[in-house]
């Protein structure tokens, strides 16, 4: 799947670098144009000749239009919300996104496990001090216990 992008990538990248072109369907060095030279320049110059009215135009397909912008024009998206793995097709894309998601839990379990010990730091002095007045009472009734025996 990768090498197909990767072929799309250098018709585009060989596309750019023909759009120094005249009217006449020459480049400037004077040679003519290849079909998939001129196949390629027809489709990015359609978006920008038919972005007003794609389909009174005449020029290529909407779906054409669109598949070029896409290409041409990369729109930045926000930080996308968490996938679920049935986006990712192959399977290194599911280890990347496996390992992606085990440092999110990483990260979330060392946050969490921060904040409970400073919970638990704070809430040792005041157990410790529960805790010794637990013995303090236990000792007291154990000495109730062993005088009310002596009597």
């Amino acid at each position: 799947m990768s090498t197909g992008s990767r072929k799309k990538k250098s018709k585009l990248g060989a596309a750019r670098s023909s759009t120094r072109t005249n009217t006449t369907g020459t480049t400037d060095a004077g040679q003519l144009q290849t079909k998939d030279q001129a196949q390629t320049q027809a489709q990015i110059q359609a978006p920008s000749s038919s972005k007003v009215s794609p389909e009174t135009s005449g020029g290529a397909p909407i779906a054409e239009i669109n598949n070029v912008s896409k290409v041409t024009k990369p729109v930045i998206n926000p930080k996308p919300q968490r996938k679920s793995m049935r986006h990712c097709r192959t399977l290194s894309q599911k280890a990347v996104y496996g390992a992606k998601m085990e440092n999110i839990r990483k990260k979330l379990m060392r946050k969490t496990v921060k904040q409970l010990e400073q919970l638990f730091s704070i809430t040792e002095e005041s157990d410790i001090r529960k805790q010794i007045s637990k013995v303090r009472h236990i000792k007291m009734m154990t000495e109730l216990e062993n005088f009310e025996a002596q009597l």
